[in-house]
Formats: C-alpha cells, structure tokens, sequence
C-alpha cells in the first residue's frame, strides 16, 4: 500500500459499556483509540450496488494498514461524521492492509 493514498485522518472509536445508569441500563459512550492514515472514498453507483450485496447500506470505504483487533463494533471518526464499520477486510490475508465497508450515520441514529 503506498503512503500517498492514505490522506485522511480518521480516529478509530471502540464502545465502552459503562456503570448502571439508576433505570435498569448501563451508561455508554464512545472512547477513541488511536488516529491513523486512511483512504476514505464515498461509494460510487456501481460499487455501492455491490458492496450492498455485501453488507446493505454500504455508503463507503475506508482503505488503511493493518490494524489488529479492528472490528465490526466499532467505528471512525472522520472530518466530523461517523462511520460504522459494517465489515473488516484484511486483502489477501496478508496482514497488511484493511479494507472497511462503512455506512455514515446521522446524529439520531447514534442512540439506536
């Protein structure tokens, strides 16, 4: 992977389950873990179609090095919006790079 692709900063985030919250459920709330490189491209028609059959509502891809224990429960932070990484893909099983299929959401969906 060439370093020149990867011109966005993007956080990567993991869900911390926290205390109860005094009405039967836990507090939670999202903890950034590190920032790293990336190549984030919004889906075009045809690739979207494709990724959909996938993962549904596929809306981007997020291109960076390898990266253990990077999963599908987390999410990035990037340039202000939120990703939700819907699938993790390390290219050729080489552990090199990742590809992560992504779907931005809005604010009201956070709290689903």
């Amino acid at each position: 992977m060439k370093s020149g692709r990867l011109r966005h900063r993007v956080t990567i985030q993991r869900l911390i389950q926290g205390q109860e919250d005094g009405l039967g459920g836990t507090t939670q709330r999202w903890e950034g873990i590190t920032s790293v490189w990336a190549r984030v491209t919004p889906l075009n028609g045809n690739e979207m179609a494709i990724a959909q059959q996938i993962q549904p509502s596929t809306t981007h891809r997020v291109e960076m090095r390898y990266r253990k224990g990077v999963t599908s429960h987390m999410r990035l932070l990037f340039q202000g919006r939120r990703l939700e990484i819907l699938s993790v893909q390390n290219i050729e099983e080489l552990q090199k790079e990742i590809h992560l299929l992504c779907k931005e959401v809005g604010m009201d969906e956070l709290s689903q």
